[in-house]
């Protein structure tokens, strides 16, 4: 049912982009004219209207419009306007170079402590907070407003600078699906976040189950392909399936089983079939838990490459845009003790790391993508039982608080380099 409520989410984009063919798209990509490293988040307003799209992570952006001349406005909060009129469309898409404001330009103190507090010098309780290209997005409790007046969102850089925030009152996570947008989940309800022009606004509500039921499934996306995860036969099989947009075309890209827990699922049927006592629900989610939990085998995406750890038969799979098999490398760190089941990618360096934890404290190894082997450990000290770890552009972040009873929870960061 997952995967028919994603595929028609699809198709419904498919057919959208199809019913424009008639009409010409301006594409291109915005770059910082310093240092020549892209732009995300930036706005191109199109025309004199309200109407406008946003750059993505890598920088890229596309509209469709149906004649020229056309002005559009391109903004950031941390770079100067720029207005661009266009006659014609550019044959190899639109390089836009931005400078950096001056109003935001300042000295930056590089701190002799190894890990930072980004939030220190703010009465926030940080409850989730995702990427937003380079920046980050909080959910936060403001301490300085009322509990009527809570909770925020906030966008931050990376050196702990507020770029803007805005009071929504609903408290609930975070969520960033498979093409990199925001939500806001609540009780019931999952919220498109929107983030133009120095504020954040939030739109699209969408019933809660249905909204995980179309987007839950959807791991990864590489242009007009989505990886899309189902699990069968108790969990113990894991399929991966990529679909089309373009053909609305999908089919089976691997399939993953964990023959032991199927043995056991096929030892407990007989067991049933012999004339025992049904189990009753209780004992079904003890089981699920200590003898047969889901297969752990997850995707994620570098850049234009899908790789599988495939930690059931011990092995990394590397698969094309396309979801074709190019590679495999053995791996056996999964087998060490302390290992976590965890993988956390650093996208923007196309660095893939593990975790481990002994007596509360955590340490991350990358993984050589050459041959699987674990490379120098990375040790958190001091901070036991930290929560969500990210790494992004080669720093580490975090959630912590100092102690139990701590309201404050803060998010830390630390150079990997």
């Amino acid at each position: 049912m997952k995967t028919l409520c994603i595929l028609g989410f699809l198709v419904s984009s498919w057919l959208f982009v199809s019913a424009q063919k008639q009409s010409m798209k301006i594409y291109g990509k915005i770059f910082d004219a310093a240092t020549d490293s892209t732009i995300s988040n930036a706005y191109i307003k199109i025309g004199e209207g309200k109407a406008g799209v946003s750059s993505d992570k890598n920088g890229n952006f596309s509209f469709i419009i149906n004649s020229f001349p056309l002005k559009i406005t391109i903004s950031h909060v941390a770079y100067e306007e720029q207005k661009i009129i266009l006659h014609e469309p550019a044959k190899n898409g639109l390089k836009i170079q931005m400078k950096p404001s001056s109003k935001l330009v300042k000295e930056v103190v590089i701190s002799s402590e190894k890990v930072q507090n980004l939030t220190k010098k703010k009465l926030f309780a940080v409850n989730d907070y995702e990427f937003s290209g380079q920046d980050i997005l909080m959910l936060v409790y403001d301490y300085n407003f009322s509990e009527k007046k809570n909770p925020w969102l906030v966008l931050m850089n990376s050196y702990g600078d507020t770029i803007c925030k805005n009071f929504i009152g609903k408290d609930g996570s975070l969520f960033k699906d498979c093409t990199d947008q925001i939500h806001l989940i609540t009780k019931n309800e999952a919220w498109q976040i929107f983030i133009d022009e120095k504020k954040i606004t939030l739109a699209h509500p969408t019933e809660k189950k249905a909204f995980f039921n179309a987007m839950e499934p959807c791991i990864a996306s590489i242009g007009t392909n989505y990886f899309l995860k189902k699990y069968s036969h108790g969990q113990q099989v894991l399929n991966y399936i990529i679909a089309n947009t373009n053909d609305t075309s999908y089919e089976t890209m691997r399939v993953i089983a964990d023959h032991a827990g199927l043995k056991m699922l096929v030892s407990r049927n007989r067991f049933f079939a012999m004339g025992a006592n049904p189990p009753t629900d209780a004992d079904l989610r003890f089981e699920e838990m200590c003898f047969s939990g889901p297969v752990f085998a997850p995707l994620c995406r570098l850049d234009d490459e899908i790789l599988i750890f495939n930690f059931v038969d011990s092995k990394l799979e590397f698969y094309s845009p396309e979801g074709i098999h190019e590679k495999d490398i053995l791996i056996n760190f999964h087998k060490s003790s302390h290992w976590k089941e965890e993988i956390i990618s650093d996208e923007r360096c196309k660095k893939v790391y593990t975790l481990f934890v002994r007596d509360g404290i955590s340490s991350l190894r990358e993984i050589n993508l050459e041959n699987g082997k674990l490379m120098q450990t990375i040790k958190i000290p001091k901070f036991k039982f930290i929560e969500k770890i990210k790494i992004n552009d080669n720093k580490l972040y975090f959630l912590y608080r100092k102690t139990a009873s701590d309201e404050l929870k803060a998010i830390y960061v630390m150079s990997l380099e």
